[in-house]
């Protein structure tokens, strides 16, 4: 029965009750007026309400009101009392409704009539509910236990509707008559903030108080809803902290508890008498340049302190699922819960959901000081009170099944079993006449014939028969074995054959490789005489059992040779009858998983026969493997092999029950080619850790979870390092052997957001690219990424392009950068000094990690790195930072937007590093001269010329590349330019001022960079425009037009001479 309804049952008046209860309760004061030192530790005052008597008027008030875009509000019509079985205990709940897109009946959505005054006159449409506490309350813990149900939604998920849980206290503070500006405190009213202010001088300025905790908010577009949350905390404009956290799957229909934990403290400040004011019934900071200005503050002693929040962690079901420190408040706040349509949740296209809430736990710590009583602007918006004994019951929930006191009774026990054993290799036994139930812990149900699932509810089939079931007629004892696979996050969860977790068949079967009950649970019962069953097995029908019992036993064997592994599964199935036993064996096998084959001389054809690959009459095995989105996994050869990578792709072509299975599949069309990506992850290395993901590899199919399939091949590798390349005028590849410098070419581009091709003149092997320090004509920061792939002749193909980072708006103007291509080595140079290029594996895992030189360098290099960005993946904001370089080894990770070391990813996975490392000074390798210099430590924000080497007589203003030796500043930095020349060059340290959010979007900070760092300076030029010493520029222009002249007479002479012949 609505609400409406049931007052008008009572004889009164929706209007009149509103009334009525806004004279009665809400211009009452919350609390007895207290001392200024209580309102911060105020007594504990919470409740613990499992509504066994209904909605208490005197603590929850409804509401009537419209927020946002994209709905028609909240309405008390939506808010009703049933009764449901929660935990086994049928228990009295609140029911929220929630009416979706579809919907078309008599409920009508709010409009707002006046300033604080609304009517239920709106669309019906996407119209939710929400009931608050009437007090505030302080931190604390606060506990909601609820479940949302759809019985019409597709897999359940109310899509488009977002069930809250969430404090709330707003305050509006103005400034003072006759501030034109806004920029001054307000003796009238402390709590204004200027440095916070809004409006203008033609409407006033004002500053606000809204402080808040979402914990949680559970419902959001796209295929994570339900089974994501947002947690937030925020405090007025100071800034919010917007999270977005992995939860158990909140639309299954079963109760779960929401518990979030609040803690604030004091912080002592240097505050005097004379920077605070008494207004209302605290004291607070009226110091302009305060960063406490506005703020409530209290005396203990001689000390001024001011509250602030320190912590909330957000738990489910007692698991720990997310903790914020940041911009947590310390005002104490309304309770408020329910559900609502916001825009942003997407389209609900159901008719109707329900939100059930069967407790609310408030406990207010005493330890933990918080402003109480601090004032409200508009703290009657939207409230409807209920009127003692309104709220009725309706029906009982359509959606469970209320448990019942009488057990059910067989005259014989059960013989049936619920499902086969896995693997064990002996069948548990329950002994013979065992009670119906045995070793179960939940009650039995209705039907004697059904069993009791893990959520308390009654039915048949493998829903509600399975393992974890709390009732079975045949009883609950198992042997459980030990899983050969890791437990997963959430205790219901199994783990699949292919390492991913969660719930149903496609999870919980025969292959698992981790399930709750252990992997070999078995419900039996054998007997050592024959037995025919006469009588009845359940109270319904007698019936004779003459259905076999069967059981399965897995066995695994594992073959391994040198070039092939063969695993092999080995199934006996055993049928057992109640006849006198007979039993029959049947045996299949198969191979599965890793296929690896070895192909002879007398089965290969064509081009792919090459017997000096993998020894005499033989071609490399070839290996095929599987890898789930988001998972891990090696690839590996035999010492003296590397990889050779045949194919690559990533997406999904096969359904959730041949591979990878997962709730979120929308299509098997779905292929991406990464064979560029992995080769260049992998080829050439005896082993390397491929993880697939879309921020790597980019996203062919959304909304799908996805896999990689490759197949490679391990062929013979050469323990020397050479480099190849081609010289400028012979298309035929030339080998280095370690003297004189790797084949490379600096190729000039420009670029903005959108990508810019270019293609290598020389051809290579193992090509690595580092992009210069980019040019700065727009404001915003980023990084230049170089996306390389390589043709099948070797000619390495760029995708230039500028990546801001997410808390500016993509768009850039041209930069300009010179892109170094180097092919991998290490190489001594004419002057007896070592050059090393090569690359590592970095994992992204905000760690540092030691890396070492294959060179043997006398003294610590200069290094220069540059995370390697695929051709076929999509960018990533991620940069390589550098510490403590010593001769042999260096530090290295990788870090992402803004953030330190381990904060502001949005990337995972295992990033190529490549670098170039080089002892100071200049050297000449192969055309190329080089200066390479370490600056003081005195590097910042702010732009500083650096000088190349006196020794470096560059005719031409160099490629200048520079990476960050130190990590004395944490956060995330890049080196940019601000010109150069022939001399030297200036740059600066460009912090990207954003901090990372979860949500794919960051807010913006501060770009400077306060703490001085070591900066890592290469300039590259052609040896031909360098200067020779004592020649002037315009001696070696004038040297440079001789040189050219005579270059060109000498190839017009042998073109004509060549005509000749």
């Amino acid at each position: 029965m609505k609400l409406g309804a049931l007052l008008a049952l009572c004889g009164v008046s929706a209007g009149a009750a509103a009334q009525a209860g806004s004279s009665r309760r809400l211009m009452d004061p919350l609390v007895e007026p207290l001392s200024e030192s209580d309102l911060l530790h105020i007594p504990p005052e919470g409740f613990h309400d499992d509504f066994s008597t209904g909605l208490d008027p005197d603590r929850w008030y409804l509401l009537q009101k419209i927020w946002g875009a994209g709905n028609n509000g909240v309405s008390p019509e939506n808010v009703m009392m049933t009764t449901d079985d929660v935990g086994g205990e049928v228990k009295n709940v609140v029911v929220f409704k929630g009416h979706g897109d579809q919907y078309d009946g008599p409920v009508k959505g709010i409009v707002r009539t006046g300033p604080g005054q609304y009517a239920a006159d709106g669309p019906g449409q996407r119209v939710g509910a929400m009931m608050s506490t009437y007090d505030y309350f302080r931190a604390g813990t606060y506990e909601v236990e609820m479940k949302a149900v759809c019985e019409t939604c597709p897999e359940g998920k109310p899509l488009g509707m977002v069930a809250a849980v969430f404090t709330h206290h707003y305050s509006e503070h103005y400034s003072a008559r006759g501030d034109l500006e806004g920029d001054d405190l307000n003796p009238e009213d402390p709590l204004y903030q200027p440095r916070f202010r809004q409006g203008n001088a033609n409407i006033g300025y004002w500053s606000t108080v809204n402080s808040g905790i979402n914990a949680p908010e559970i419902g959001r577009a796209g295929p994570w809803s339900w089974q994501q949350a947002g947690f937030h905390t925020f405090e007025s404009v100071m800034g919010a902290h917007y999270q977005t956290v992995t939860t158990p799957p909140a639309h299954g229909g079963q109760y779960h508890k929401y518990k979030f934990t609040w803690t604030t403290h004091l912080i002592p400040t240097d505050l005097t008498d004379a920077d605070v004011t008494m207004h209302g019934e605290h004291h607070f900071v009226t110091k302009v340049d305060s960063p406490h200005q506005g703020m409530a503050a209290v005396k203990e002693g001689s000390v001024w302190s001011v509250p602030v929040g320190k912590k909330v962690q957000l738990f489910i079901d007692g698991t720990l699922i997310g903790e914020s420190t940041e911009h947590v408040s310390a005002v104490a706040a309304r309770l408020q819960l329910g559900l609502w349509f916001p825009s942003w949740a997407g389209e609900a296209q159901f008719e109707e959901a329900s939100l059930y809430v069967s407790s609310v736990k408030i406990a207010p710590s005493e330890e933990d000081p918080s402003v109480y009583r601090q004032p409200e602007s508009f703290p009657n918006d939207g409230v409807f009170p209920i009127v003692p004994q309104a709220v009725a019951f309706v029906g009982p929930s359509t959606t469970t099944e209320a448990p019942t006191t009488e057990p059910a009774t067989t005259t014989e026990p059960a013989t049936t079993t619920t499902e086969p054993a896995t693997t064990t290799t002996e069948p548990a036994t329950t002994s013979e006449g065992a009670a119906a139930g045995e070793g179960c812990t939940g009650e039995a149900c209705p039907d004697p014939t059904h069993c009791r699932s893990k959520w308390g509810y009654c039915g048949s089939g493998e829903a509600y028969c399975n393992p974890l079931s709390l009732y079975k007629p045949e009883g609950c004892a198992a042997t459980v074995t030990e899983c050969p696979g890791a437990p997963c996050e959430y205790s219901t969860h199994c783990r699949s054959e292919w390492g991913h977790c969660g719930e149903g068949a496609a999870y919980c079967n025969d292959k698992s490789i981790f399930k709750p009950e252990g992997c070999a649970a078995v419900t039996t019962t054998t007997t050592t005489e024959p037995t025919t069953t006469t009588e009845p097995t359940t109270t319904s029908e007698p019936t004779t059992t003459s259905e076999p019992i069967t059981t399965t036993t897995t066995t695994t064997e594992e073959t391994t040779t040198t070039e092939e592994t063969t695993t092999t599964t080995t199934t006996s199935t055993s049928t057992t009858t109640t006849e006198p036993t007979t039993t029959t064996t049947e045996e299949t096998t198969t191979t599965t998983t890793v296929e690896e084959t070895t192909t002879t001389a007398s089965d290969c054809e064509g081009a792919d026969c090459d017997p000096s690959l993998s020894g005499a009459g033989a071609v490399p095995s070839s290996t095929s493997t599987t890898i789930c989105e988001n998972n891990e996994e090696t690839l590996s050869c035999p010492e003296g092999k590397t990889i050779v990578i045949k194919d690559a792709w990533y997406g999904r072509e096969k359904s959730g029950d041949e591979v990878c299975p997962h709730p979120s599949i929308r299509t098997i069309e779905c292929h991406a080619d990464i064979l560029s990506h992995v080769s260049l992850l992998c080829g050439g290395k005896e082993s390397c850790v491929v993880k697939p993901t879309n921020s790597i590899v980019g996203d062919p199919c959304s909304g799908t979870y996805k896999y990689a399939e490759i197949e490679y091949e391990c062929a013979g590798s050469d323990s020397t390092v050479t480099a190849t390349s081609a010289s400028d005028s012979d298309d035929s590849a030339s080998t280095h052997t370690g003297t004189g410098g790797p084949a490379l070419e600096v190729i000039p581009t420009e670029f903005d957001h959108t990508p810019s091709s270019y293609s290598s003149q020389k051809t290579y092997t193992n090509p690595l690219v580092f992009s210069s320090i980019a040019t700065t004509n727009g404001g915003h920061p980023g990084i230049v990424v170089p996306a390389m792939s390589v043709s099948e002749e070797g000619k390495v193909n760029l995708s230039v392009s500028f990546l801001e980072p997410s808390c500016y708006d993509v768009w850039h103007k041209k930069e300009r950068a010179s892109i170094f291509v180097a092919e991998a080595g290490t190489y001594t140079v004419p002057s007896g000094g070592k050059v090393e290029v090569g690359s590592w594996m970095v994992p992204a895992d905000g760690q540092w990690h030691e890396m070492e030189f294959s060179a043997e360098f006398q003294n610590a290099p200069a290094v220069i790195v540059a995370v390697q960005h695929p051709g076929d993946a999509a960018p990533a904001f991620v940069k390589a930072r550098l510490t403590e370089t010593h001769k042999d080894k260096v530090l290295v990770g990788l870090q992402g937007e803004g953030d330190k070391m381990g904060n502001g990813q949005f990337f995972d996975g295992t990033y190529k590093v490549a670098f170039i490392a080089v002892e100071e000074g200049v050297v000449e390798f192969g055309d190329w001269t080089a200066s390479i210099l370490s600056t003081p430590e005195e590097m910042t924000e702010k732009t500083r010329p650096v000088a190349f080497s006196d020794s470096a007589l560059f005719s031409k203003t160099p490629a200048v590349f520079a990476s960050v030796a130190t990590y004395n500043g944490p956060n995330a930095v890049d080196v940019r330019g601000r010109g150069a020349n022939n001399r030297g060059a200036k740059i600066y340290l460009d912090e990207d001022g954003c901090r990372y959010r979860p949500n794919g979007r960051s807010i913006r900070r501060s770009r400077r960079h306060p703490m001085k760092e070591i900066v890592n300076v290469l300039a590259l030029v052609k040896t031909e425009e360098t200067l020779e010493e004592g020649e002037t520029g315009s001696s070696r222009r004038l040297r440079g037009g001789i040189e050219s002249s005579t270059s060109s007479l000498r190839k017009l002479a042998q073109s004509i001479l060549g005509s000749f012949f």
